[in-house]
């Protein structure tokens, strides 16, 4: 295995990861923005954007682009998130040079046809009122707005159903025109792939690509904010259950810092031998879905506890979580349980190494997130030299009830109670 990077003239990236033997190649274009860049007048064009590259280019129309996908074999997706957006697809290596073409041809020349804009944007409203039907899409949207206040990371990803009805094609597409630079796009490649033989390929495309532009300017990092969020059920809905969102801030993320809080979050409650899933739901009975999380963007993120439970049992859980953090940062963590989440998290490493189409996101998500490529043997080692006084340390700086952030959707309870609960 062997690793490149190449940033061409035109500011474009390159990041490459050769694997002998494979016979599937993965591929991806990278979007270093996201929602992140979007106002409340526009946003969910960054959504709308990543739809409407599928409805047409200057080759193809959407049907012919939806049998060449086909064509290709293997498989093709895409997805806007806070802070980028993806373009990728596994196939075939005697293929590869035509899905780089269907990548390339979608990424640098969609034509925004008229009449697929408006059908589209109906079905983008569509989609969002999916996300309103569904509590853990609505809590986690609610909870952003929350968290996020006077920031682009606190608006929904795919915007309001009358923001996107609103929306104009020229300006859309000039939105479009001023992100999609060669500048503030990465690659991404892995598999038994000839390198030299495709950037040879790849400089003769970069001709025909658009004249790099300036980047947008770096963005402001966020405010998160402290307290309590309770969202009642309106008028028309009917949750069985309640959901619980907490968080914690992570206003900067260095690189084994990043290690530590993924190995802490399955010894908190990522895992199903962790201390929240056997002492609140294995033990206790008082929830159903219980996990703790790692929410991370570009530089900043947060660690996140998520539960679904019955409304009756709102009260006594909320006592029990509290309890058990507490427990968890006055008397620490157990050697065991350190190497019970390292040996797991090793093993997801070493699972990853198998599939060019995970390495290729890891490719990305480690240029962008850490800065620098790190191989899963410099992976590996990280995690395994990670201690337990580096763990309980984290926790106790981390885990502090005057630094959370709790969101409630569900039946109406008593907020004071809960309140004096968490503030005692």
């Amino acid at each position: 295995m062997s690793y490149s990077k190449e940033i061409f003239p035109n500011g474009f990236t390159l990041l490459a990861e050769t694997k002998r033997g494979y016979p599937v190649a993965s591929m991806g274009f990278w979007l270093k923005s996201g929602s992140n860049r979007e106002s409340t007048e526009n946003q969910g064009v960054s959504h709308l954007i990543e739809h409407m590259l599928f409805k047409g280019t200057s080759r193809w129309s959407q049907k012919e682009i939806a049998l060449k996908i086909e064509r290709l074999g293997g498989s093709l997706d895409a997805y806007t998130a806070k802070d980028h957006c993806a373009y990728y697809q596994s196939l075939l290596n005697n293929r590869l040079e035509e899905g780089y073409d269907l990548l390339e041809e979608l990424v640098f020349r969609p034509s925004f046809p008229e009449e697929e804009f408006e059908s589209e944007k109906r079905v983008v409203v569509e989609e969002i009122r999916e996300y309103l039907d569904n509590p853990l899409d609505l809590l986690s949207n609610e909870f952003h707005s929350f968290f996020y206040p006077n920031s682009p990371l606190g608006l929904p990803i795919a915007g309001t159903e009358e923001r996107v009805l609103s929306f104009d094609r020229n300006a859309v597409l000039d939105t479009y025109r001023r992100i999609y630079t060669p500048a503030n796009l990465v690659m991404t490649l892995c598999g038994d792939v000839d390198l030299a033989k495709f950037r040879r390929f790849l400089l003769e495309k970069m001709e025909s690509w658009p004249a790099p532009r300036l980047l947008p300017p770096p963005l402001r990092p966020p405010k998160p904010a402290r307290g309590f969020l309770f969202l009642p059920e309106k008028r028309g809905q009917r949750w069985s259950q309640s959901y619980v969102h907490l968080a914690w801030p992570l206003p900067a993320f260095q690189e084994r810092r990043r290690y530590r809080l993924s190995i802490l979050s399955h010894i908190v409650g990522g895992g199903f031998s962790s201390r929240l899933f056997q002492r609140l739901r294995e033990e206790m009975g008082l929830a159903y879905s219980l996990s703790s999380f790692l929410g991370s963007y570009n530089r900043y993120g947060f660690f996140g506890i998520f539960a679904a439970l019955n409304p009756t049992n709102l009260f006594p859980f909320c006592k029990a979580l509290k309890e058990e953090l507490n427990r968890l940062c006055q008397e620490g963590l157990q050697d065991e349980e350190v190497e019970t989440a390292r040996l797991n998290y090793e093993s997801a490493v070493i699972l990853g190494m198998e599939g060019t189409s995970s390495r290729m996101k890891v490719l990305f998500h480690n240029d962008f997130l850490l800065g620098h490529y790190r191989s899963p043997k410099q992976t590996l080692n990280t995690i395994r030299s990670i201690t337990r006084e580096e763990l309980e340390t984290e926790m106790r700086h981390l885990l502090k009830p005057e630094k959370m952030a709790f969101a409630l959707l569900g039946r109406k309870t008593r907020e004071n109670k809960i309140k004096e609960l968490w503030n005692d």
